[in-house]
């Protein structure tokens, strides 16, 4: 189970309800594109995988765009991480 979650580490600029944040999977997944919206200063997306991949995440409104290679989560269970 991967739980992917997106927020502020600024809390000058904090997600707000309203925006959502779209999240880009590994292309085996369907869809490989999934927008989910903000609450309580956060977006968090729920997946099962059977091994690491990169995930991208887009802020609605903003020109941040994030990046995470879930191989290298380094309390990530090893044998997700080889995968």
């Amino acid at each position: 189970e991967v739980l992917l979650t997106v927020e502020s580490a600024d809390p000058t600029r904090e997600l707000k309800d309203g925006q959502s944040v779209t999240f880009y999977l590994h292309p085996t997944f369907t869809p490989s594109k999934v927008r989910v919206p903000v609450q309580g200063k956060k977006a968090m997306l729920k997946r099962y995988a059977w091994g690491a991949f990169t995930v991208g995440a887009e802020i609605e409104g903003e020109d941040t765009k994030l990046e995470l290679d879930l191989s290298r989560v380094e309390n990530a269970p090893p044998l997700f991480r080889s995968r």
